[in-house]
């Protein structure tokens, strides 16, 4: 039987519906099967990332335990305590403590678990502040695996800045590490400063003792020195804190062959004149402290030898006397005796008479005057019944 009419558009309209339906169907069939596949894509994505992820992580880490295994002791026990135990001692006498006892860790002592094992060290001295600081920044600039446990700082004896000093410490053998491990080259990189400059910062505050004061020199400023004759002189200089004190010359002109030997100048100058030199005097303390002084050194000439002036010789004319004056058959004469050795002489006008340091001829003897008349090299004196020769001769020259 023929559709009417609107039969024929009912039909059509069902047929339109129901394919709508169906092309509805199959996209949504279509949609949802690739966003399960775009989750299942996601998922093992996810599982990608996480296994890269872990895979960079293990990396990191294996890295990581490369470079501390660098810094391990030795997994040998014995080896690990000889290595640290020598290296402690070596650093403890390099930064200058003294008296040092060290207790190395026995086996027993050896902290452990399955990754690593510890063990602990002991060390004992004497050292004064910056000292425990030159200690401590050679500690911690070594690329160990280890950290200090304690120390101990106690005043020692009557000078204020020495101590007794009282170190533990612990150090890291990884298992991972070789048994005949070697020790790392490398920096550590903790210390934020050089170690001076730790001493710097904090010895400038330091509570233990008084800032350090600097010596002095004593010596007199100028100094005389004889022309080609061995000079030293001992330079005198005192520390507040008696630390021990040190010497040099900082002159960059000193005179040719001037030593410094220990604290005393030594020369032999070769010329006159004033040379200027300048010494400089340090102590032992810290920060370390300095003075300079400069000195003259006049160098003179030799005094001039000096003459040798005999003591005058006995005159024996100083003690010859006219003792008598007569008149003989032959005419005046003169009686002169010495009253040291009792000698005589008996003259008359025209004998010559040699006695101690006069020489003379008698020119005329004159018995009523009472004096005698001499000629010495032209010269022509007088002398009396009270006058010695020698007496008369000298007055006669000053007259």
């Amino acid at each position: 039987m023929a559709m009417t009419q609107r039969e024929r558009y009912l039909a059509i309209g069902v047929s339109v519906v129901v394919g709508l339906f169906g092309i509805q169907y199959g996209v949504s069939s279509l949609r949802g099967a690739l966003e399960l596949k775009q989750d299942l894509l996601k998922v093992e994505k996810d599982k990608s990332d996480d296994l890269r992820r872990t895979m960079t992580d293990g990396m990191i880490a294996s890295k990581k335990i490369g470079e501390l295994t660098r810094k391990s002791l030795p997994t040998d026990s014995q080896a690990a305590i000889a290595q640290y135990g020598d290296w402690l001692i070596k650093i403890s006498e390099a930064a200058g403590i003294e008296n040092i006892k060290s207790i190395p860790p026995s086996n027993a002592l050896a902290i452990s678990n399955s990754a690593y094992e510890i063990y602990n060290f002991k060390l004992t001295g004497e050292c004064r502040t910056d000292e425990a600081i030159e200690f401590l920044g050679k500690f911690y600039s070594k690329d160990y695996l280890h950290t200090l446990a304690s120390i101990k700082l106690t005043p020692a004896g009557k000078e204020g800045n020495l101590f007794s000093i009282s170190i533990a410490a612990n150090a890291l053998a990884l298992k991972g590490a070789s048994p005949t491990q070697e020790p790392s080259d490398s920096a550590s990189g903790r210390l934020a400063m050089s170690i001076d400059e730790y001493k710097e910062v904090i010895l400038n505050r330091n509570p233990f003792s008084p800032p350090n004061q600097p010596p002095s020199l004593s010596t007199a400023s100028k100094l005389t020195l004889t022309r080609g004759e061995s000079w030293s002189e001992e330079l005198a200089a005192k520390d507040p804190e008696a630390h021990p004190i040190d010497f040099a010359l900082v002159s960059t002109d000193s005179p040719k062959g001037l030593e410094l030997q220990g604290n005393r100048l030594k020369w032999k100058p070769e010329e006159v004149g004033e040379f200027e030199v300048t010494v400089e005097v340090s102590d032992g303390g810290w920060p370390r402290r300095s003075v300079e002084k400069k000195l003259t050194l006049v160098v003179v000439d030799p005094p001039k030898p000096e003459e040798k002036v005999e003591p005058p010789k006995f005159d024996v004319a100083t003690q010859t006397f006219v003792s008598a004056l007569v008149s003989g058959r032959n005419g005046p004469e003169a009686m002169v005796r010495s009253r040291t050795d009792n000698n005589r002489f008996d003259l008359t006008p025209g004998q010559e008479i040699e006695v101690g340091s006069i020489k003379a001829k008698v020119v005329s003897i004159n018995v009523q005057e009472g004096f005698i008349e001499f000629e010495t090299d032209g010269a022509h004196w007088t002398v009396g019944m009270d006058s010695s020769l020698a007496a008369a001769f000298e007055k006669s020259k000053a007259d």
